[in-house]
């Protein structure tokens, strides 16, 4: 009546990300990726009475997103489906935590080519430097704290932590002087079982990269990663028509969709030289 099996189920990503279901095929987004102490785009000026006003246009370009296809096929005999009353809906339950893995592992890593555009690809993601004399494989208060400042806030922001299970016990141990920064969960484990590093909801993934390494820490403001969902979600379906002679079942998951961050390049500030993005890593402490 059970089928055991070990759960590697994690959260999503996708529900984090500012997306957009669409009915047809492709979504082209306008953009604005000028700041207000640029020279191009919307900037204000001081001016004196009377001094002619020069207008200002906005400066817009677009990006455009097409649905890519992430499909799970399953073949499973007859006898087994008779014999096992809960093989369909495990092999449904499979079937989707395939998906959602694949589709946590491109919002990570994705090439861009023929699936989504990762974080860890994107060349607007900034690389926060270690500390010096760092210890290899470690993740200290001062590398968490340099990462926020240069992700990019603002109203809507929705930042969350991206971490490699191998990181979690170091994290909780992180400290500013006699302060912890890691705050345990609350209501239960609801909101965020992970707890809270620096206020913001910590999220485990084994998509990230081993401890150490660039990508085993990410912090993201996800309002500025877009993606598009095909209308209507995944489809699944069952035909025995495939494998007739052989006497098999075929399920089908099909999932649609398609992603990418929303800047091109890093933001530079007015002043200093640490750029800024959506999102931020930290190097590798070797």
């Amino acid at each position: 009546g059970e089928i055991a099996s070990v759960a590697y189920a994690e959260d999503s990503l996708l529900s984090l990300c500012d997306n957009t279901p669409v009915a047809g095929n492709t979504m082209t987004f306008p953009k604005d990726e000028t700041t207000p102490w640029g020279s191009t785009g919307i900037t204000a000026a001081w001016e004196g009475e009377a001094s002619q006003t020069t207008p200002k246009k906005p400066a817009l370009g677009e990006s455009q997103l097409k649905l890519r296809k992430l499909k799970v096929l399953v073949a499973a005999s007859e006898e087994l489906l008779a014999d096992a009353a809960a093989m369909s809906s495990y092999i449904t339950r499979k079937c989707g935590e395939a998906v959602d893995w694949k589709v946590n592992d491109a919002i990570i890593n994705g090439t861009g080519a023929g699936m989504p555009l990762g974080v860890m690809v994107a060349a607007s993601t900034v690389s926060q430097a270690k500390e010096t004399s760092q210890t290899a494989a470690t993740i200290n208060a001062a590398n968490v704290s340099k990462m926020y400042g240069r992700v990019i806030k603002g109203p809507g922001a929705n930042l969350a932590w991206i971490v490699h299970p191998d990181a979690i016990n170091q994290i909780m141990q992180l400290t500013i002087g006699d302060q912890s920064i890691w705050t345990p969960p609350s209501e239960g484990f609801k909101s965020a079982p992970n707890g809270f590093l620096l206020g913001r909801p910590i999220l485990e993934s084994d998509a990230c990269q081993t401890l150490g390494t660039v990508g085993d820490i990410i912090l993201g403001n996800f309002n500025g990663y877009r993606a598009i969902t095909k209308a209507g979600g995944a489809e699944f379906a069952q035909s025995m028509h495939l494998w007739f002679d052989q006497d098999l079942m075929a399920f089908r998951l099909t999932f649609r969709m398609d992603g990418q961050p929303a800047l091109a390049s890093a933001v530079s500030p007015k002043n200093g030289s640490s750029t800024r993005s959506h999102f931020a890593t930290l190097a590798t402490r070797a």
